[in-house]
């Protein structure tokens, strides 16, 4: 290849991996992403196959997960193991480019099957790194004829794997982002609901105390007060979470908290115990314990004492050999 072919294919390389370094960090589907590499390294070399191949560690293997000019039914399959017997494999565990220009001398190396199928003559393999994580897996381009990549196919074909790391590390947190807001979004529907829910037992509540002949109204205007506060605690703890999941006994504790200094028996001289171990549980569950401890705590008050002394005991306990959690 004379001096100014080489400067154009070089060129046309800079400008490919430019272009694609702008649409992988807009674009939010990684199939696409994925499946646009593929087609770029395979045109901007000159071969008419190119597969991107994800590590798994449980199985530690390495499945194409995008390609292009393959048959039906080679992309979503495992190439090899993760293995130095293989070239995908080899340039996994060294990070080295694995580079085969005639496969027919690659004897100490184990092929696909598929290979033949598609007349693959020569390949080359790169590390697709890890973007503050495990390597992700491999680039590979395959050609039906034998073939000499020079020191600029390799600079090219490592430079776009690392662009590829990055714009896999990008998607993947647009993702955990987006499942971050589809949890808020549950939570914040969720939260309403329970809202609406007292909000409407408050208002029999009042209907109820304000009926004639209902009675003194001090200890049912009471209880409304402590029901409002039931809901504040709710929007508080709740409405600050960001995690999938929580602790749930900092919430419990603080439920008790509150009802101490909430509760609304004059003259009653009644403690709450707490008795809690840690338990790890999801969003939903927290709140609907949260609203049961709650409701529990308060009826404890209204009904377990009449003016005189007491405790209420709140126990949580974690589930033993993968049991349920209590709480009492």
């Amino acid at each position: 290849m004379d001096g100014a072919r080489r400067i154009e294919k070089l060129l046309r390389q800079q400008r490919a991996l430019a272009t694609f370094g702008s649409f992988a960090f807009a674009e939010p589907d990684l199939r696409k992403i994925l499946t646009q590499a593929a087609r770029i390294c395979a045109d901007c070399l000159g071969v008419a196959h190119c597969k991107i191949c994800m590590h798994r560690a449980t199985e530690d293997d390495l499945l194409i997960v995008a390609g292009c000019g393959w048959q039906d039914g080679v992309v979503g399959q495992v190439v090899s193991q993760a293995y130095e017997t293989s070239p995908q494999g080899r340039a996994f565990m060294t990070g080295q480019p694995v580079i085969l220009p005639d496969i027919r001398g690659a004897n100490d190396l184990e092929l696909p099957a598929f290979y033949g199928a598609h007349a693959i003559a020569s390949t080359v393999d790169v590390l697709i790194p890890g973007f503050r994580s495990a390597p992700y897996g491999v680039l590979e381009i395959d050609s039906t004829e034998p073939h000499l990549y020079d020191e600029h196919d390799i600079i090219f074909l490592t430079g776009f794997a690392n662009v590829l790391a990055e714009a896999v590390a990008t998607a993947n947190r647009i993702a955990a982002l987006n499942a971050i807001t589809a949890e808020k979004d549950l939570l914040s529907l969720r939260l309403h609901h329970q809202v609406n829910s007292n909000v409407a037992i408050i208002r029999g509540m009042i209907d109820l105390y304000g009926r004639p002949g209902a009675g003194p109204g001090s200890q049912g205007t009471a209880e409304i007060l402590d029901r409002v506060a039931a809901i504040a605690v709710e929007i508080e703890r709740l409405t600050d979470r960001e995690a999938a999941s929580m602790d749930i006994t900092p919430y419990v504790r603080a439920l008790c908290d509150d009802h101490r200094t909430t509760q609304y028996l004059p003259g009653a001289k009644v403690s709450i115990a707490l008795n809690a171990e840690p338990v790890l549980t999801n969003l939903e569950t927290v709140i609907a314990i949260g609203m049961v401890a709650s409701e529990l705590i308060t009826n404890a008050y209204d009904h377990a004492f009449r003016e005189s002394e007491g405790e209420i005991v709140v126990t949580l306990t974690a589930g033993r050999a993968g049991g349920p959690a209590r709480l009492t």
